[in-house]
Formats: C-alpha cells, structure tokens, sequence
C-alpha cells in the first residue's frame, strides 16, 4: 500500500510540472511581460535523437542502440531554485531500462561569487509499460562547484539513488571540470560508485562536447553534442561507450 501511495505521490509531481510549465507558457508575450520573465524566471526545452543510450550523469553506457530525450528546466532566478523534467526513450526497445523520466527539484545557495552549492531532491520513474513501474524510486543529489576563472568551473556531484523502494541504494560521485563560453561548452568528467551500501564499484572517466550557437529562428537553436564514457575500473563487466546527440533546444 505504501509503495502504492509514493507512486500516486510521483504521479500528482509529474502532473503539477506539466501544468506549471503549461501555464508558464501562456504569460503574453509583451514587451513588459518578456521583461518581467528574464528577470523572475528562466525556461528551456531540449529534444534530442542519440546514437546510443547512457546514464551520463552517474557514467554508465546502456547500450548502442538509438535514443530520444527530451529536458525541460524550469529556473525561479529571484528564489534560486528549479525543477528538472527529463524523459528518455529508446527507439528500438521499449523494454529496454533506458525508458525511463525523472523528476527533480533544486535548491542553489551562494558563498560569494564563485562558490554555489545545491542540494537536490525528486525521483526516477522506470517506464517499461508503465508511468512509474518496478525500480522506481527517490534520489537525492549534493552538487558543489567552484569557478576559478570566467569560463572555467570545477564541480562535483554526491547521487544517491534507490533511496526508499527497491532497497539498492547506491552512491555516486562525480567530479567535472567544465569550460564554458556562451554555447560552447566542453567538459572532463570522472565517476566513482563506491561499495558503502555493499554494491558493486566502478570507477569510470568521460568527455563531453556541445554547441547550440547555430539559431534557427529567434526561439529555436540546433544542438550538437558528444558524450563518451570509458570504464577504468569495475568490480562488474561495465561497457564502454560513444555517443553523438542532435538536436533542438527551445
């Protein structure tokens, strides 16, 4: 019955997201209006077509098989927090774990101008025929970065997954180190789960590249990306992997 619950819980979220995102949507696009938006809050939608499937964020290769995502952020810029929607399909198997949405919401605290840390909350929803089915469960993220220079910042990122249903909790860090400057963004990243919930370990490094300086229209920018991922370590056979990525972002 409880899990029942948690996952009607996960429902209503996901719906209050697409409502909220819905209604943010029809603000009228005046000149005071489009003001008042740059300076209260940030939106962005991301659609993307992969030539592979990977859990980029925890460094795992899923499989070579071709992939959608699509990302809605939402950023409240005045109150420092966000929400984070993120739906990933595979093309060719429905049954395939890549299926799967997340939901996530954040909080960002500054310390000065270079320093900002934010604690993260929500939740993964497996979707092999269902909305939220078996493996389903919360996850908690600790991010932490530090930018030394203009474009330059360093980060790492404390995941937690498998938190209250499955009971497979797991601990993954990551560490990136990210130049940015305007659409041009390039990043070095190393992933270590490590074994203190009595899981299998693995350390794993990776590189990505994006560019979405390419305007389509006054809303519309084509985005291009690779993400790679080689394991160097695992106490489980782990795959190693590539992926180019297209797209459009809104």
């Amino acid at each position: 019955m409880l899990k029942n619950r948690l996952t009607s819980a996960l429902l209503i979220l996901f719906l209050i997201t697409i409502v909220f995102y819905a209604n943010a949507q029809s603000i009228p696009a005046s000149g005071d209006s489009l003001e008042l938006k740059k300076k209260t809050g940030r939106m962005s939608i991301t659609n993307l077509f992969n030539t592979g499937s990977m859990y980029y964020f925890t460094g795992v290769v899923s499989n070579n098989k071709p992939s959608f995502d699509t990302k809605f952020v939402y950023d409240n810029l005045r109150q420092n927090w966000g929400v984070l929607f993120f739906k990933s399909f595979d093309l060719v198997d429905r049954k395939d774990a890549i299926n799967y949405a997340l939901i996530v919401l954040n909080k960002r605290y500054f310390i000065g101008s270079r320093i900002m840390i934010s604690p993260q909350a929500g939740a993964q929803l497996n979707q092999i025929g269902t909305i939220a089915g078996p493996g389903t469960d919360f996850l908690t993220n600790l991010s932490i970065s530090y930018r030394f220079a203009k474009h330059i910042t360093i980060s790492n990122d404390a995941v937690m997954q498998n938190l209250v249903l499955t009971h497979r909790a797991n601990w993954t860090n990551r560490m990136k180190l990210q130049y940015q400057k305007q659409s041009f963004i390039i990043a070095a990243n190393m992933w270590h789960r490590n074994r203190i919930f009595n899981n299998p370990g693995y350390l794993a490094a990776g590189s990505f590249v994006s560019y979405s300086g390419i305007k389509l229209n006054s809303v519309m920018n084509l985005v291009m990306t690779f993400s790679q991922i080689k394991i160097l370590n695992a106490d489980t056979p782990r795959k190693n992997g590539m992926m180019l990525s297209v797209g459009l972002d809104f």
